[in-house]
């Protein structure tokens, strides 16, 4: 029942989940019309949004200056360059409904890149926004440790640590220093440790005193560390006897001098069996020196070297006459 002449349809209201589109469609109904005019027009459905939340995996701080590009499920690129904000987000609005992923293309200074897809969908008719996040994990660094002879500065094999984080729990263990002196510990996350020794090189004495240290975040260089060790002390003994019967002689006083003559001990006396006892001794070379004989004899002033050994088992055994 239209008269011949020139119309136009104009859309008023979309379908449910499509935009409106009010371009008009125009068409003529000619002067005796022998078919229906026919027209057609198309209908775009709404886009949707998604919005990325970037963060620290072990901190859940947002992350900013992650570069992520989007691609659509035939793997074209939809979106490229995409950098997560101050509050860690990437906001892209304007998708047609489907599937897509986020990757990413550049991880935040200090983290590791996790080039893993975050996939999601745009629903049709989309209400809210898809809401995706992905955490990164900061660059781990590495710490070595060297271990050396407290007095010589020798470097020193087979002593045995534990690694321990700031809360205490076991991190590595059986770490065991090679033959330049060195453990090399990798792949640690950013925080505060403590190496502890666990077994002393043969020889030298346990110290467990932790060995504190730092990886920072973004770490550029090996965080170093040195621990020392004392070589296990040794003991003498002197026994003073009379020169004709092997009489042991109480009250003889002696000083004890090292390979620099540095005095060590001094007024040691001997006992009623004609001993002195001296413990705790580092390594090297030793003289004891008469510096008051016995009552009744002679001062002899001669001094008794001896040796103590690395790693000593028994007491070394010097004797002196008056």
């Amino acid at each position: 029942d239209l008269a011949p002449g020139d119309y136009k349809l104009i859309e008023t209201k979309a379908p449910t989940g499509y935009q409106l589109d009010a371009t008009p469609v125009n068409f003529t109904i000619d002067f005796n019309q022998s078919e229906a005019a026919k027209v057609s027009k198309t209908n775009t459905a709404k886009t949707g949004t998604v919005v990325l939340t970037k963060k620290d995996s072990a901190t859940n701080a947002e992350l900013a200056d992650a570069t992520f590009e989007l691609r659509n499920e035939d793997e074209t690129l939809v979106r490229e360059n995409l950098v997560t904000d101050d509050n860690g987000e990437i906001s892209v609005a304007d998708l047609a409904p489907g599937d897509y992923k986020l990757i990413e293309t550049k991880a935040p200074t200090g983290y590791q890149l996790d080039a893993t897809p975050i996939n999601f969908t745009i629903d049709f008719n989309q209400s809210e926004v898809a809401k995706v996040s992905k955490t990164n994990t900061a660059n781990t660094g590495t710490v070595v440790l060297t271990k050396k002879d407290s007095a010589t500065n020798a470097k020193l094999a087979d002593a045995t640590f534990e690694l321990r984080n700031e809360d205490g729990t076991v991190v590595r263990e059986d770490l065991v220093t090679d033959d330049h002196g060195e453990i090399s510990v990798a792949d640690l996350a950013p925080g505060d440790y403590k190496l502890i020794e666990t077994k002393a090189p043969s020889g030298y004495q346990l110290d467990a005193t932790p060995v504190n240290f730092t990886i920072d975040f973004n770490q550029s260089e090996a965080a170093k560390v040195s621990k020392t060790n004392t070589a296990k002390t040794g003991t003498v003994v002197l026994t003073k006897k009379d020169s004709a019967t092997n009489a042991e002689l109480a009250d003889a006083t002696f000083e004890l001098r090292n390979e620099s003559d540095t005095l060590v001990r001094e007024n040691l006396v001997t006992d009623d069996n004609g001993e002195i006892s001296v413990v705790d001794l580092a390594p090297g070379d030793y003289k004891l020196i008469e510096t008051k004989a016995p009552t009744g004899y002679q001062l002899d002033a001669t001094p008794v070297n001896f040796t103590i050994d690395f790693n000593q088992s028994e007491a070394a055994k010097v004797s002196k006459t008056n």
